[in-house]
């Protein structure tokens, strides 16, 4: 008597089988195709994709005059301190991602796209940081640098604990902390905070290369030199670098392998120079 199970027969996407070939191929071209119409939203860190599919508090603050969201803002940066401060990284990180999104987002302008997917035709940049040299533009840029270093801050926590989020891995934490530090020198080139923190996701990793070091080191040095008074700059914890650097004139600052973040670089859309904090905010 013939089996009729179908478990007994070969899958339909067994590549063993004439049709089973065929299918996993046009799924091959499928996702290339999928991965070219979205290679611009693919380059931008975590912290600026996940705007897109921001809910409730930031949607509403969006809807605000920019005076009174950068009000209610300064309240979510304020939680995210609380949690940070807990060692509760991932609550930290969405707070912070909150923050920022309030104000610079992407938006998805095809109602249709989950069944059409993400592409980059699609996506717009949406830039609400105030009108360059207002007090408010100065006041946002404050907030943004400092929102970026905290976010540093929670990625090489997670990354020291070696507790990245599921799915993830400590290798991607150090990325992401490089990533959010370059964002913040974007606005302010001498920061020594992101400078420190980009030198310590740059070196401790234990894939770092020997340009990774020499990025970090040329970092450190610029960070010493931006905070002379701050010992804490001058030291490299848990790294292939140097342990120290002594306080020297302040090379450039240069950009990891990489380069630029892709979402704050001049080619991206809505990207355009923030005003220098004229004050530091925690």
């Amino acid at each position: 008597m013939a089996d009729d199970n179908v478990l007994n027969d070969p899958g339909l996407m067994d590549p063993s089988t004439e049709f089973g070939s065929m299918m996993q191929h046009a799924m091959k071209l499928k996702g290339h195709q999928m991965e070219a119409d979205r290679k611009r939203f693919e380059a931008w860190p975590s912290f600026m994709q996940n705007t897109l599919w921001m809910r409730g508090e930031p949607l509403e603050l969006r809807m605000l005059p920019v005076a009174e969201r950068l009000a209610r803002v300064a309240g979510l940066k304020e939680r995210g301190n609380e949690l940070f401060r807990k060692q509760a990284y991932a609550g930290a990180i969405e707070q912070y991602e909150a923050a920022l999104g309030s104000f610079r987002y992407a938006k998805q302008l095809d109602p249709d796209w989950k069944k059409k997917g993400i592409k980059d035709e699609t996506i717009e940049l949406v830039d609400e940081r105030g009108e360059a040299g207002s007090p408010e533009a100065e006041q946002i840029a404050a907030l943004f640098v400092s929102c970026y270093c905290n976010l540093a801050a929670c990625y090489l926590g997670r990354a020291g604990a070696g507790t990245p989020e599921p799915g993830s891995t400590v290798e991607t934490d150090y990325k992401r902390c490089a990533q959010a530090c370059g964002c913040a020198l974007e606005i302010e080139p001498a920061c020594s905070k992101a400078l420190y923190r980009r030198a310590r996701a740059l070196s401790e990793p234990t894939t770092a290369t020997d340009p990774d070091i020499e990025a970090a080191i040329r970092d450190l040095g610029a960070a010493a030199a931006a905070a002379p008074d701050d010992k804490a700059v001058r030291v490299l914890p848990n790294s292939k670098a140097p342990q120290r650097v002594e306080t020297r004139p302040s090379p450039e600052p240069t950009l990891p392998r990489g380069g630029r973040c892709a979402c704050c670089s001049p080619s991206s859309s809505a990207a355009r120079p923030m005003p220098r904090p004229r004050t530091r905010r925690r």
